[in-house]
């Protein structure tokens, strides 16, 4: 949270979604051609969970709801916990 806090405006944060594990199965190359890759997208507004994971710290990870659009830096700091 620390380099989140005391980071420069702006600055770049990468996101990591949820794995979800999928049995490899064997594929045709025009099956393959049909896979589009897709990121999910959110509506503004929406309610998300935000895992905050501190290993320099030795918490264990805090889970918060937020929603798409708000300040993520108010956020955090809006939980005490952090």
């Amino acid at each position: 949270m620390d380099a989140i806090i005391n980071a420069p405006s702006p600055f770049d944060i990468e996101f990591a979604l949820p794995s979800t594990a999928v049995a490899e199965t064997e594929t045709t190359v025009e099956a393959e051609a049909e896979v589009v890759p897709t990121t999910p997208s959110y509506e503004v507004g929406t309610t998300v969970t935000i895992t905050v994971q501190q290993p320099e710290t030795n918490k264990p990870d805090i889970t918060l709801n937020g929603k798409v659009g708000d300040n993520l830096r108010k956020t955090l700091l809006a939980n005490q916990d952090i």
